[in-house]
């Protein structure tokens, strides 16, 4: 079965503590078929990373540390996010000859991660002996 792989330009997406410039990490989002996994690389992180598709959708996303060199910024230019099959389905080797691969480029668009879950800040527990007659509380 022939490969692909494809990123959407909305699927590159810098994570940011919403205060400074510089992402924490480089979302990446895409699809695949005929892939049983890929690596998933960035311009201006210094990790690889592979991850096993989704077998019944092919979808798949990656979090890519940014280092702390200030070399992939909201709104700047990333050289390259390549996404390359490392394993057919159904084999236990690399593809041969060149490789399924799909590579994106363009500029960074940030957001700020979601909102942390809130802090328990009052947690009052009752103890009692009353039981209704099938066992459960009032």
């Amino acid at each position: 079965m022939p490969c692909t792989i494809a990123v959407s330009p909305s699927g590159v997406l810098g994570i940011t503590d919403g205060i400074n410039p510089i992402p924490q990490t480089v979302r990446v989002i895409g699809t695949s078929s005929g892939c049983a996994e890929i690596t998933v690389s960035l311009s201006c992180s210094k990790v690889k990373q592979n991850v096993l598709p989704d077998p019944k959708t092919g979808v798949w996303m990656v979090d890519l540390p940014v280092g702390l060199d200030h070399s992939c910024l909201c709104g700047s230019n990333i050289a390259y996010v390549r996404v390359q099959c490392l394993r057919e389905i159904g084999e236990t080797q690399p593809p041969p000859g060149a490789p399924c691969q799909f590579e994106w480029s363009g500029v960074l668009v940030c957001k700020a991660a979601g909102p942390r879950c809130p802090d328990l800040v009052d947690l009052q527990v009752v103890v009692s002996d009353q039981c209704n007659p099938d066992g459960t509380r009032p």
